[in-house]
């Protein structure tokens, strides 16, 4: 995985996730970026992931910076990862991962 311009790009297999444009992306055949349909809070949390790769990120965190100042149910955050999960189904990304993001422990995420 390469990072770009101070961790607001990220380019995997395919994808480009770009925080500036404010989306994720796929390269086509031809080279060409389209949008993934990916909602906003699922974004967020890729983004958190994607930018900390390899590492445990404790929900706490990631709570914080997807609802900063905003006091949400726990339960918000399986739902983005689920989100993640079903998007990552794809032999593309699943490929660029090698790991699905999920849970590893009550309190953390990768």
């Amino acid at each position: 995985m390469d990072a770009i311009a101070g961790n607001e790009i990220f380019l995997f297999e395919r994808f480009r996730l770009d925080r500036r444009a404010g989306g994720l992306f796929r390269c086509d055949e031809h080279g060409v970026l389209a949008p993934v349909a990916i909602g906003s809070r699922a974004l967020d949390v890729l983004y958190i992931l994607v930018r900390r790769h390899g590492e445990l990120v404790p929900k706490d965190e990631i709570m914080a910076a997807v609802w900063p100042g905003t006091v949400v149910a726990d339960s918000n955050l399986p739902i983005q990862i689920l989100a993640l999960r079903v998007f990552s189904t794809t032999a593309e990304l699943e490929a660029a991962s090698k790991r699905s993001p999920g849970a590893v422990t009550a309190s953390s995420y990768r």
